[in-house]
């Protein structure tokens, strides 16, 4: 339905009848949400990039009464403007009114360049150390740098050595080299000589053969790596299943890939 189709949703079941904080859920951030909490009207929170990327949706902003006179969701044009969305928004219900009539509705595409122009959204600038839009393969693997690095859900877990972590029923062979950050989820086997990370995750039931090299990977449950593979910068679902020798860079692998052996993909 879109980013805004679901909110149309949630006011018809009752659920979005007063001014609410609304966050993408595909970010990492460490945002302070405190002055965007104390505004009045349509309000987006607005961070300041110094190396402006067209991945991002950006904004003509007055800071004086902090007025947005134009929004551009990531359509191409290099600006001068350095504030981008930062994905999060204070919303009354009665933007409602502006919303298209159609069915699947996006609040960055069909409701904010309105709200802009009609010069009813605001900014917000707000302070943040970290902020990752995890909607490409690489930002996901900057966010896992950051959760595993900070040890963010690792409570508990044993620490082979700092910032190594491990479930239990994991067994690691001889000579292996362990770089961290690094998780290792539980009944996983890793091979004698294996170099994992950094910034990698072993899902859980995996099977990493001798000698094999995994760095800046996320390797989902119930994998099989053949010996002497190497993956860099690789996202892996779950199942996947390669043979011996396959060296894979900068890919994303979906459920159940299956590679012979000795394959390369760069």
């Amino acid at each position: 339905m879109g980013t805004a189709g679901a909110l149309r949703l949630a006011n018809y079941w009752g659920y979005w009848r007063r001014t609410a904080l609304i966050i993408n859920g595909d970010l990492l951030t460490d945002m302070v949400l405190t002055p965007i909490l104390k505004c009045t009207g349509s309000s987006i929170a607005l961070i300041r990039k110094t190396m402006m990327n067209m991945d991002y949706g950006n904004v003509e902003w007055e800071s004086e009464n902090g007025t947005i006179s134009a929004f551009r969701e990531k359509d191409n044009i290099r600006t001068d403007h350095p504030w981008i969305n930062a994905g999060v928004y204070a919303l009354s219900p009665l933007v409602l009114k502006y919303f298209p009539a159609k069915n699947n509705l996006s609040l960055e595409k069909d409701v904010f360049p309105g709200l802009a122009q009609k010069r009813l959204l605001y900014g917000v600038p707000v302070d943040t150390d970290h902020w990752v839009d995890i909607g490409v393969p690489e930002r996901f693997l900057e966010a896992q740098n950051i959760i595993l690095s900070k040890g963010r859900g690792m409570d508990g877990l044993f620490q082979i050595k700092p910032g190594v972590y491990c479930e239990r029923q994991v067994i690691i062979g001889e000579n292996c080299c362990l770089n961290p950050p690094l998780l290792i989820r539980r009944d996983t086997w890793i091979g004698n000589g294996v170099h994992l990370g950094p910034n990698t995750v072993v899902g859980e039931n995996c099977r990493i053969g001798a000698e094999s090299i995994l760095e800046s990977v996320y390797l989902g449950p119930h994998s099989w790596i053949g010996s002497r593979s190497e993956l860099i910068a690789v996202l892996a679902e779950r199942r996947v299943n390669l043979g011996e020798g396959v060296r894979i860079k900068r890919y994303v692998l979906g459920d159940g890939t299956r590679f012979c052996s000795e394959n390369q993909f760069f």
